[in-house]
């Protein structure tokens, strides 16, 4: 037996669960709506590279390699270089972007998105910062730093304890670092992640392509919950 349908019975059906289809798209809006609300802001930071004619550094360094690639006329060619995992683990490593401190609340995410809906500017974060990161190993890492004075800090992971200062090279356990800034006195524990595992991640807040006023140029854009870390990222 052939069931047809008429748009007649259609709109039958749909007279008759209204009220339930209206309050689905009620709650599935009210859902939606919460779950923005509650996302950390992010900021957008654009940078524009031209084309240059002079003779390259052969050394490896991202603005070098992003200009050799766009003098050659391949913007194809240049933004699968500047996505490649090379020079994204690069950028990761120099930033310290495997190394993960304490995220915001969700209650402190609503109120800075609150303050960015009605013109204010949210407060700029103050964070614990590193560099120059290398680690090793296939699994995330856990220890804690604490600050004791204005350029010394001990790290600690169990009953390893060690002490560094601000602006030093430090090698804790398998990974290296850089400490810049500690911004409390109150100990921090942070999370070393693999670098394999923060490449996609970079990739997606990643955006690059040509410039609609000069094709020569190539535009890339990042988008990060940090302020100054996305323009970190697009000038590194």
């Amino acid at each position: 037996m052939n069931l047809i349908f008429t748009w007649d019975d259609i709109k039958q059906i749909l007279r008759a669960r209204r009220k339930g289809i209206l309050w689905c798209s009620f709650l599935f809006a009210l859902v939606t709506f919460m779950s923005l609300i509650f996302l950390p802001l992010q900021y957008e930071a654009r940078a524009t590279f031209k084309q240059s004619a002079s003779k390259v550094d052969q050394t490896f360094d991202l603005k070098n390699l992003i200009r050799t690639f766009s003098s050659g006329g391949s913007e194809g060619t240049a933004s699968t270089l500047m996505l490649s995992d090379t020079v994204l683990e690069k950028t990761i490593e120099a930033l310290g972007l495997q190394i993960e401190t304490q995220k915001d609340s969700l209650w402190k995410n609503l109120f800075n998105n609150c303050l960015a809906e009605i013109g204010k500017r949210p407060q700029d974060r103050t964070a614990t910062t590193f560099s120059d990161v290398h680690f090793t190993s296939e699994k995330p890492f856990n220890f804690t730093i604490k600050k004791t004075s204005e350029t010394d800090f001990i790290v600690s992971s169990g009953e390893s304890v060690m002490q560094g200062k601000l602006g030093e090279s430090l090698r804790f356990s398998d990974v290296q670092f850089t400490v810049n800034q500690i911004d409390s006195h109150d100990p921090l524990t942070v999370t070393v992640h693999p670098l394999q595992s923060l490449t996609p991640k970079l990739r997606q807040q990643l955006t690059i392509k040509p410039a609609r006023e000069d094709k020569n140029l190539l535009v890339i854009k990042c988008r990060d919950p940090h302020r100054s870390r996305s323009a970190q990222i697009v000038n590194t």
